[in-house]
C-alpha cells in the first residue's frame, strides 16, 4: 500500500511539473502575425500634413486609399511589412527586425539605439513609441495608438 502511495503520489508530481513548464513556456511566445488598419481619419489627417492636401481633396479620394501594416514575429526575428495603396497603385515596403520576447522590443536588425518595447492584451499587440526619438511626429501618432490584432 505505501510503495502505491508513493507511485501515485510520484506520478502526480510528474504531471504538475509537465503542466508547469508547458504553461510558463507559453506566456513568453508571442509568435504570429499581428495586423493593423488605421482608421481613415487618421489617415487623412496623415496626409493633410505631409502631403499638403487640403481636407477636401481628400473627401473625395479617401476610398480608393488604404493603409495596412502587419507585424510578424517568429521567435528572435521579426518583419514589418506596410502595405499602401491609392488610386489601384500599390507600394509595398518590409523591415527586418530582431525580437527579444522575453524584454517584449523589437529593434531593427542592423542593431542601432532605437528599441521599441510591446505589450500583449489579450489578442492585441501594442507598440509603445513614447520613447522613441522621432523627428517625424505624425508618423509616431500613427503608431501610438496601433492596436495590431493577431491573425488566426
Amino acid at each position: 500500500m505505501k510503495s502505491i502511495k508513493r507511485l501515485v503520489l510520484g506520478t502526480v508530481f510528474a504531471i504538475c511539473t509537465i503542466f508547469l513548464v508547458a504553461c510558463a513556456g507559453a506566456t513568453t511566445k508571442d509568435n504570429g502575425t499581428y495586423v493593423y488598419e488605421p482608421a481613415k481619419s487618421l489617415v487623412k489627417n496623415l496626409l493633410e500634413k505631409q502631403q499638403g492636401a487640403s481636407s477636401e481633396q481628400l473627401d473625395q479620394v479617401m476610398d480608393q486609399i488604404t493603409f495596412k501594416m502587419s507585424l510578424e514575429i517568429k521567435d528572435t526575428q521579426a518583419k514589418m511589412t506596410i502595405l499602401a495603396e491609392a488610386f489601384g497603385n500599390k507600394k509595398e515596403q518590409t523591415f527586418d527586425l530582431k525580437a527579444n520576447q522575453n524584454n517584449r522590443t523589437l529593434e531593427s536588425e542592423k542593431g542601432g539605439k532605437d528599441k521599441v518595447k510591446y505589450s500583449i492584451e489579450g489578442d492585441a499587440l501594442i507598440l509603445d513609441v513614447s520613447k522613441l526619438d522621432s523627428t517625424d511626429k505624425e508618423t509616431a501618432a500613427l503608431f501610438n495608438d496601433a492596436k495590431f490584432i493577431k491573425v488566426k
